[in-house]
């Protein structure tokens, strides 16, 4: 699936459309009607944050069941409690060191992950272990979110490959924000709501500063043109003058 390919089904999501939302993702992935309509259900209640990671995941489970291809290293949930519980004291630091002992991910990987599942952006561990391993190929796309602990200073950004910028109004990726973060899900625990709270605020701040920037420089164009257009009559009346005072004093 591409980032344009999941961006067509939030859209829909957003829109309310569940039902073609479903069809959209049962083509695109090449999945069931029914896992679609699971993954489709758990997004919008909040229990799914990463649509690309829970088609690998079903994908995944099938292929295993069928012994066609190995899932790979997955950390045990002893150690996934153990990293859970840590990231709710509030250690993050010792959080990322036992994720980087059991999952030879790097230093960098690891904090992205501790601080998106901190965020409530992530809540599978080994889901994001899979897509940190592959996430500096040529080929990945992402959008992303983070904010300080008190949910300030929100930040957006959008990676292609290992090129990673800073997205607000007026980037070309600007929309694909607004369509991950700026919806309300209705029906998602009230955590998920909570953690997504600061990201669905700021989009609407941005959108609305965007919007009286732009209202402001068009006020500014209309000023000007209205300026010039004065100075021309001001021309004009010069002129006739000039003229009038040059016959009479001929």
């Amino acid at each position: 699936m591409t980032q344009s390919d999941i961006d067509k089904i939030l859209e829909l999501i957003h829109n309310k459309n569940k039902l073609l939302a479903v069809k959209k993702l049962t083509e695109i992935a090449k999945i069931s009607l029914k896992d679609a309509t699971n993954i489709i259900n758990d997004f919008t209640l909040g229990k799914e944050t990463d649509l690309k990671a829970s088609v690998e995941r079903v994908k995944g489970i099938f292929s295993q069941e069928n012994n066609t291809i190995s899932v790979g290293r997955e950390i045990s949930q002893s150690k996934i409690d153990e990293i859970l519980a840590l990231i709710h004291k509030g250690s993050k630091l010792a959080a990322v060191k036992v994720l980087m002992d059991a999952s030879d991910l790097g230093l960098k990987e690891a904090k992205d992950i501790i601080d998106g599942i901190a965020a409530g952006e992530q809540k599978e561990l080994n889901t994001a272990i899979k897509q940190a391993k592959s996430r500096y190929t040529d080929n990945y796309e992402s959008i992303s979110a983070t904010c300080d602990p008190d949910g300030s200073n929100v930040r957006f950004f959008y990676q292609k490959g290992t090129i990673k910028e800073e997205v607000t109004p007026g980037h070309p990726m600007w929309q694909r924000v607004k369509n991950h973060y700026g919806i309300q899900w209705e029906g998602a625990p009230e955590d998920i709501l909570k953690a997504r709270e600061p990201f669905l605020k700021a989009v609407q701040e941005m959108e609305a500063q965007s919007a009286i920037h732009l209202e402001k420089e068009n006020t500014l164009f209309i000023k000007d043109d209205n300026m010039i257009d004065g100075l021309k009559w001001y021309f004009i009346i010069f002129l006739i003058l000039c003229a009038i005072l040059y016959f009479v004093f001929k």
